[in-house]
């Protein structure tokens, strides 16, 4: 009975030892891990495309890890979102003596200020006051004055947002004008003229002045709606510098000692040096409101109700343009040569071309340069600062969800393909729900429902993503299950979660893998196909796909815009794709003649 016992013993363990060494030459790793990943690692490197698409995918891959120590990215001052949705929106001039410091200031009527430094075309700092902003906010003397509250003013400093002082009046803040020594401010009739400290100079009650006044001054100037122009010292002594009586201004701007003003069609300029007002020409004779007025480059600009904007040259004393466009424009600011930054009540940015009266929305597009490796974008971003960090949400977008889908896809497919009958029909017959369900518009209703944003991607893209990779791994394990390796495990005491687990899903690595680099391309896709809807990654959250999608109107005057994501987008899913079939031909049990 010992006997028979111990050759019976003996069988096993020779049967034992024959499958283990059968089983490892068919390919199940758990057997000898150490030996089977040398030989895969031996296929990989004689894979010449595939060691290009891991030089290039791990280039982009570290290059989104540390996106933020090669080109910082802020996205605080972009939230486009609210930076463009009238009528909350006001724009900034800058004014005063501070007026060529090259900062772009937004703000928001809930208290939100946004700011950029328009010579980079970076942004500068964030903050939120969480006060009623009731101005258009200034640039003088190194800070940003604005009107808050009911009746304050506040001075920011312009090189981090902080708080420098504020002062409260009597009357709400209405107005605010930057002067050569601090600012003038207009509460109602009222006036008080501060120092750069808030320290009040003078103020004085003035019935009747025009709103519809700007420019750079040099003394505080108050233009009335009766035509009298004022002028007050820092002891507040009044001086009539002139009175219009016959040609009363609708609107003005002032510059360089001298006053241009529009009034009844006609373009005057009053040289406070010489004391002489001429009338310079004939402008329109419109009855649109005249809204704004800016001096730039030796030619008038003036704006009107209704979008109708035309273009002066005094020295000729005739218009020289006119257009018209949707919106108003609500306040400007110099720009280069004779071109003038317009902004517009509809959340628009536009350059005008004072000679010809051409414009354009991409006003801070810029080509390559030394600061800007891959140029800049329509509001002024480093495309490659948001080409490293749309890097990082794109591909992390692609790999989290090829990773849900391929895990998810692999046990159901398995779980259905080795039991079979009623447990495969029942699975398979959900499979073929799943897929009958139109794609785009499940999407568009778990967005609504839960918002679009990152995670909301990665449920929706996972939920769509899994059913076919269930199929391919379906139809191998149906093959895999009857393989003799299969059969010994089985005969070997195995369990079902054992062959499954460690036998069935180890040997369908190759299609998974592929299914896997397919799945992270179409991830990718699909964000950018959302974006374009805008269901995808939202502003100011960059993405290759909204990138991409933001510069189609681009194509012919910033082609850039849209090739660098582009090229992001096809160099990640070639060099995956290379990947995948390098590390399929490593995997691949059936090809170990190669080795």
């Amino acid at each position: 009975m010992a006997n028979n016992n111990d050759i019976k013993k003996k069988d096993q363990s020779e049967l034992s030892t024959s499958e283990q060494k059968r089983i490892f030459e068919e390919g199940i790793i758990e057997h000898k891990p150490t030996s089977f990943f040398k030989i895969a690692i031996n296929r990989f490197l004689r894979h010449k495309l595939g060691i290009i698409g891991l030089i290039i995918f791990l280039i982009f891959a570290l290059s989104a890890i540390f996106a933020n120590q090669i080109a910082p990215h802020s996205i605080t001052e972009q939230n486009l979102r609210n930076r463009f949705s009238p009528p909350t929106l006001t724009r900034v001039v800058p004014t005063g003596s501070a007026a060529s410091a090259n900062i772009s200031v937004n703000t928001m009527n809930n208290g939100e200020i946004f700011t950029r430094d328009l010579t980079f075309g970076i942004p500068s700092w964030y903050q939120n006051l969480e006060e009623a902003i009731t101005t258009p906010p200034v640039i003088a003397h190194d800070n940003l004055f604005l009107g808050t509250g009911e009746n304050q003013l506040k001075a920011l400093s312009l090189s981090n947002g902080s708080t420098e002082w504020t002062v409260e009046f009597d009357h709400a803040v209405e107005m605010v004008w930057g002067t050569a020594d601090g600012v003038l401010v207009k509460g109602g009739n009222n006036f008080y003229h501060l120092g750069p400290d808030g320290q009040k100079f003078w103020e004085e009650n003035i019935p009747g002045t025009l709103d519809k006044f700007s420019g750079t001054m040099e003394r505080p100037l108050i233009l009335t709606t009766d035509g009298d122009l004022l002028t007050f010292t820092i002891e507040g002594e009044e001086q009539v510098l002139a009175s219009f009586s016959d040609a009363i201004p609708e609107v003005a701007y002032f510059k360089e000692g001298v006053l241009y003003f529009f009034s009844g069609g006609n373009v005057f300029n009053y040289d406070l040096n010489q004391d002489e007002l001429t009338e310079l020409g004939f402008l329109t004779d419109i009855n649109n409101e005249p809204q704004l007025m800016h001096f730039h480059q030796g030619k008038l600009f003036v704006a009107f109700a209704g979008g109708l904007n035309k273009g002066f040259d005094p020295d000729k004393g005739e218009k020289i343009w006119d257009r018209e466009d949707s919106g108003e424009i609500i306040s400007s600011r110099e720009g280069e040569e004779a071109r003038l930054v317009t902004y517009w009540n509809n959340g628009r940015e536009r350059i005008i071309n004072l000679e010809t009266g051409g414009t354009t929305s991409a006003r801070m597009v810029q080509g390559f340069s030394d600061i800007h490796l891959l140029g800049t974008d329509e509001l002024g971003r480093d495309v490659f600062s948001r080409i490293l960090a749309g890097g990082r949400i794109s591909l992390s977008l692609g790999l989290i969800v090829s990773a849900i889908c391929v895990s998810v896809g692999t046990l159901i497919g398995a779980t259905s393909g080795f039991f079979g009958g009623v447990v495969d029909s029942l699975i398979m017959r959900f499979v073929d729900f799943m897929l009958s369900i139109p794609a785009l518009p499940l999407l568009m209703i778990m967005t609504y429902i839960l918002g679009p944003s990152f995670e909301t991607m990665i449920i929706a893209l996972s939920i769509l993503g899994w059913m076919s990779v269930s199929r391919v791994v379906r139809s191998q394990t149906l093959s895999l299950k009857e393989q003799d390796f299969s059969q010994a495990a089985r005969a070997l005491g195995a369990n079902n979660r054992r062959i499954i687990i460690r036998h069935i899903i180890p040997n369908t690595l190759a299609p998974v893998l592929v299914a896997m680099t397919l799945m992270v391309a179409t991830a990718i896709l699909s964000e950018a196909q959302l974006s374009y809807l805008g269901l995808g990654i939202q502003p100011p959250t960059p993405s290759w796909g909204n990138m991409l999608m933001n510069a189609r109107q681009y194509l012919t005057t910033a082609p850039w815009l849209a090739v660098w994501p582009g090229v992001c987008i096809f160099l990640t899913l070639l060099s995956i794709n290379f990947l995948g079939d390098a590390m399929r031909d490593a995997l691949d049990p059936k090809l170990k003649g190669r080795d």
